[in-house]
């Protein structure tokens, strides 16, 4: 396994651990301060996981097929946020944000980026570990 394999990995891993505990937490009363302290701590622990992969494994130059794993990966990435972007702004459209409230949007709208990149983070997975062809 390569750095850049390795790297998404710990990526994908810190993004589901923090996705899940926002989801998990998300019935609970919260601020705008837990939400951005949480995200704060995500920034910090993808640091981390980042400066260990680097430590631990040589970085390879971009190849190729580093970018055609990128594009793809972004194409359904965008696929995906479109998708809950459009759903969302429908329903919120049709609820109102006065009867949900700011804070569940905002980890609602988290949710839906989190979604975009789990997706992003786990189609380069696949696509490296299948092989894509040029």
């Amino acid at each position: 396994m390569g750095y850049r394999e390795r790297s998404i990995w710990g990526t994908l891993v810190t993004t589901l651990l923090f996705c899940g505990w926002i989801l998990i937490r998300s019935r609970q009363h919260h601020t705008i301060g837990s939400i951005l302290g949480a995200i704060l701590a995500l920034i910090v622990v993808q640091i981390v996981v980042a400066i260990i992969v680097a430590l631990s494994s040589r970085r390879e130059p971009v190849d190729e097929r580093d970018r055609i794993i990128e594009y793809k990966s972004f194409r359904v990435a965008y696929y995906v946020l479109g998708v809950f972007g459009f759903t969302w702004l429908g329903w919120e459209h049709v609820i109102g944000m006065s009867e949900v409230g700011h804070i569940p949007m905002a980890i609602l709208f988290l949710a839906i980026l989190g979604a975009a990149e789990i997706v992003r983070l786990s189609v380069q997975v696949v696509l490296y570990r299948t092989g894509v062809g040029l």
